[in-house]
């Protein structure tokens, strides 16, 4: 299985208008905003950029939603139940451990895999 995702590149700072330019295929989140540039260097995908309140703002299906689109396709089962393990801590929530309690019996242990 080919990954088509783009690779993604975390800034502790906002970067210059120059800078910013100088990425190329990939997704830039930055403290406040998160960028997709195309293989040009060009931003790509209608409203793909966000601010810091719109990130608080996604629902649980929009956060589900964005964790298998952006790790779903990783190759690895340990990769698959990292994003398995994520969904259920939306999910669940505050409740998440209580919940693993629960499904936990006998010899029976949740796993929470290994992140990409």
């Amino acid at each position: 299985m080919v990954n088509r995702m783009k690779k993604i590149i975390t800034l502790n700072y906002e970067p210059s208008s120059e800078e910013i330019h100088l990425y190329k295929n990939c997704v830039v989140e930055t403290p406040s905003n998160t960028f997709c540039y195309d293989k040009d260097g060009h931003l790509s995908g209608a409203g793909f950029k966000e601010t810091r309140e719109d990130k608080l703002a996604l629902t649980q299906v929009n956060k589900i939603q964005k964790i298998i689109e952006r790790f779903g396709s990783i190759d690895g089962s340990h990769h698959k139940m990292w994003v398995i393990d994520q969904i259920m801590r939306i999910i669940k929530g505050v409740k998440y451990t209580e919940w693993v309690k629960e499904i936990c019996f006998g010899d029976y242990d949740w796993d929470e895999g290994i992140a990409p």
